[in-house]
């Protein structure tokens, strides 16, 4: 679509094609590749800010946040539905 923003090439690689299937749940049905790297990018720019994360490297914050999630400081993650992750998106027994 014709557009008067100057546009990026982003290589396709399989970390790329990795990472857009692992968001389509999340994103609208047969959103394109680029719309969907677009949203991707702008959603996941705004989460770092949100975090505080992006100033001044603060990678302890991160490394943190890490050890929060996964020691169930923080509840980010549904541990009980992670376990059964195979069985409830594959009926895997």
């Amino acid at each position: 679509m014709p557009t008067s923003h100057p546009r990026i090439q982003v290589l396709r690689d399989e970390s790329l094609d990795t990472a857009l299937t692992q968001a389509a749940p999340y994103l609208e049905r047969g959103i394109s590749a680029g719309r969907a790297v677009h949203e991707l990018a702008v959603e996941g720019a705004r989460a770092v800010a949100e975090r505080g994360l992006a100033k001044n490297g603060e990678h302890e914050s991160v490394i943190e946040y890490l050890i929060a999630v996964s020691t169930r400081e923080e509840p980010a993650i549904d541990w009980d539905v992670f376990a059964r992750l195979d069985q409830e998106a594959w009926g895997a027994e």
